[in-house]
Parts: C-alpha cells; sequence; structure tokens
C-alpha cells in the first residue's frame, strides 16, 4: 500500500503451482490495482513464499504491507480492520486473532497441541497465523531475520515488535480443498520452535539438569540402602544399570542439541531475493 489507501500493489506469489501461467497473468490483469507476479520454479512451502513476498515488498519501499493468503480463508473485508488497527499503532504487527475456525475437529485438537508444545518450549504463546499488516519499517526488520524462511508468525514474535490482535472470523475458500494434513501441521510446528531454537534448546537443557539430579539423587539412595542391608539382592545393580543409561541419554541428547544450536547460529539461510 502506498501513502494513499487507494494506490494498492498486489505481490502474489505463485508457489511453484502447476497451473496456467496465462491464467494467473490474466486474473492479475482483471483487477482495479496494479500488481506483481513472482512464479517461482519449485514449491518452496507457504512460510518461505510469505518471505519471499514480504522482501519484495520492502524492495518497492511500500508504505503498509499487509500479509494474506489468497483461498478466500483471510477475507479482504477484515483488511480495513488491520489498517485502522495499524494507523493507532503505527510501530505495531497488526495481526488477525482468529475468533471461529473451520477446520475439522481432529485438526482442531492437533493445532491447540501444537500450541500448548510450542508455549512449553518457548515460553511464549501462539495464536495467530500469516494475515497481518505493518509498516516498512518493520516489513524490513521482518525481511533481515533468517529466521522468516522457517516460520512467519514465529519470527514477528521474535521480532520484539509490539503484536496487536484484531478479532476476525475465519472465511471459507474459493476452491478445492487445505493440503494441510498432521504430518505438515507438524512440520509447521517444528519450524515454528525451530525459530527459538537456543530458548528451546536451553528449557530441555535445564529438563535434563534436573533429570541428571534426581538420577545421582536415585543413585545414592540406591547404595545407601545397600549399605544399610536393606536392599534385596540385584536391586542396587538394577538402580545403577537405569541410572547410568538415563545419565547417557542426557549426555547425548544435550550434546546433539548443542551442537544443532551453534551450527544454526554458524549457518544463516539466506533469503532469496
Amino acid at each position: 500500500l502506498g501513502s494513499d489507501e487507494r494506490a494498492v500493489h498486489l505481490v502474489i506469489v505463485d508457489d511453484g503451482s502447476t497451473e496456467p501461467e496465462a491464467g494467473l497473468k490474466e486474473a492479475v490483469a482483471e483487477t482495479p490495482f496494479t500488481g506483481t507476479l513472482l512464479r517461482l520454479v519449485r514449491n518452496v512451502g507457504h512460510q518461505r513464499a510469505i518471505a519471499i513476498g514480504l522482501c519484495h515488498a520492502v524492495e518497492l519501499a511500500a508504505d503498509r504491507v499487509i500479509i494474506m493468503d489468497g483461498d478466500g480463508e483471510d477475507r479482504p473485508e477484515d483488511v480495513p480492520l488491520l489498517l485502522a488497527g495499524l494507523r493507532d499503532n503505527p510501530r505495531s504487527i497488526v495481526v488477525a486473532d482468529r475468533r471461529s475456525r473451520s477446520e475439522g475437529p481432529s485438526f482442531t485438537l492437533f493445532y491447540r497441541v501444537y500450541k500448548k508444545v510450542f508455549s512449553l518450549l518457548t515460553g511464549t504463546p501462539i495464536s495467530f497465523g500469516n494475515f497481518s499488516a505493518m509498516g516498512l519499517a518493520t516489513a524490513t526488520r521482518l525481511a533481515s531475520m533468517h529466521e522468516l524462511l522457517l516460520h512467519v508468525p514465529a519470527t514477528m514474535i521474535r521480532s520484539r515488535c509490539p503484536i496487536v490482535r484484531v478479532g476476525t472470523d475465519r472465511g471459507h475458500r474459493y476452491a478445492g480443498q487445505s493440503k494441510m494434513n498432521l504430518v505438515s501441521l507438524v512440520v509447521h510446528g517444528l519450524s515454528s520452535i525451530a525459530v527459538f531454537s537456543e530458548r528451546t534448546f536451553t528449557r530441555i537443557l535445564l529438563f535434563s539438569a534436573a533429570i541428571f539430579v534426581l538420577s545421582g539423587l536415585a543413585a545414592v539412595i540406591a547404595v545407601l540402602l545397600k549399605t544399610l542391608g536393606m536392599a534385596t539382592p540385584g536391586w542396587t545393580t538394577t538402580v545403577a544399570g537405569i541410572v547410568m543409561i538415563v545419565l547417557v541419554q542426557n549426555a547425548a541428547v544435550s550434546l546433539g542439541g548443542l551442537f544443532v544450536v551453534l551450527n544454526n547460529e554458524r549457518d544463516f539461510a539466506r533469503i532469496p531475493r
């Protein structure tokens, strides 16, 4: 969006679809706005596709940027609500907070589990998706973060920009069915957690330290009971073996997580331009 709200430029990202290119260009040409069609040569996933589109919008120096899906679930009539929130909070990211959802019960259940796991591992709740509005400075900040390739909403949280929630309802798809299934949801959830890899690893490390302390305490109790003659034959050996297995597993998890975090810090992903 330019300084005049009527000056709208559409950046449409075609994430490697198999639809004829002519049909997409005609659809852009039929709109009353100017537009750019970014046709990716292969499917990179909707989060990376959004990152590419956001970077292009930043290069266009748009005053305000709206991120939304083009399948109808993000309703165009809700855009003025986001812009109104942005006018009152120009340095914030205004996100659509869903008051209702249209998915089935199984998806809704697993989505709730995902939000609980995310909150447990990162210490931060997440309750919004991609549909959002922001100013150019905020969009530039997001575009400079390599985590944007992994998960857009989680990167918004990590950016430390104020988040303003606006209540909206989820729209109905124009056509077809969503391709999001359980496997896709798990991958999506893991990607969001990976944005906070250092924080997640620290929490796992603290949990491993607690297990280490409890295992050491169990070993000390087993030795004391053996010394006092209160343990049955073979009981101390069994406890010691279990404690050793737990300690080795904890050490392996901690070292593996440490190497992953350090590798992520070294190899920052670059957002395609």
